[in-house]
C-alpha cells in the first residue's frame, strides 16, 4: 500500500489522522488538508488516495506544473463517482496586488468565467478595498490511472479560469463565453 491512514485519539485539525505516503508522514495544514509533495504524486494512482480526505500539492509536479501561490487547491477523491472533487480558493490582498488590471475587475472577470463555464461551480466570492477572494469547485474524472497526469490536467483547468478572465479584461469583453471556450 502506497498510502496509509493511521487514526489517533486526539482533537487536532487533521481529524486525528496521520497520512503516510511511501512511508513518509504528510504535514497537515491549519484547515485539515494534507500537503503532498509533487515527487510523491509520481507513481500514485487516483484510487491510492483515501476517499474524502483533503490533499493539497505542497510544491510542484515533476513537469514543473503547479498552482499559483494565491490559489489554495484542495483535492478529494470520491471512488463512487470515480472523480476528484477540486475546490479552489483564490485570495488576493489589495496592498500586494501587482496585476496589470484592477483587482476587483480581475476577480469579477474570473467570477463570470466560472459562472458561465460548463463544469465549474461558484461557491462564494467577495471583493472589497482590502481583499478579494473567490471559491469555486469542479470535478475531474479519474479516467487516468496516473495521478501525476491527472494533477497536470487539474492545474490546466485552474489556470484556464485565469487565462479566460485575462482575455476578457485585455480585449474588453465581459460577455458570455464563446463556442470555442470550455
Amino acid at each position: 500500500m502506497f498510502v496509509e491512514i493511521v487514526k489517533r485519539q486526539d482533537d487536532s485539525n487533521d481529524g486525528g489522522l496521520d497520512v503516510l505516503v511511501f512511508g513518509e508522514k504528510l504535514t497537515c495544514d491549519e484547515h485539515g488538508h494534507f500537503l503532498i509533495p509533487g515527487q510523491f504524486v509520481t507513481g500514485l494512482k487516483p484510487a491510492d488516495l483515501p476517499a474524502g480526505v483533503g490533499f493539497r500539492l505542497l510544491d510542484q509536479l515533476r513537469s514543473g506544473a503547479g498552482f499559483y501561490k494565491e490559489d489554495c487547491v484542495v483535492l478529494r477523491y470520491h471512488p463512487e463517482g470515480q472523480a476528484i472533487q477540486v475546490q479552489v480558493t483564490t485570495t488576493y490582498a489589495a496592498q500586494e496586488w501587482d496585476g496589470l488590471f484592477n483587482l476587483q475587475a480581475t476577480i469579477e472577470a474570473r467570477r463570470l468565467v466560472v459562472d458561465q463555464a460548463d463544469g465549474y461551480h461558484l461557491e462564494w466570492h467577495k471583493a472589497d478595498e482590502e481583499c478579494c477572494e473567490m471559491v469555486f469547485t469542479f470535478q475531474q474524472e479519474t479516467l487516468e490511472d496516473d495521478l501525476e497526469r491527472l494533477m497536470e490536467t487539474i492545474c490546466d483547468r485552474v489556470r484556464w479560469v485565469e487565462e479566460k478572465a485575462n482575455e476578457r479584461l485585455w480585449y474588453g469583453g465581459l460577455g458570455r463565453l464563446g463556442k470555442d471556450d470550455r
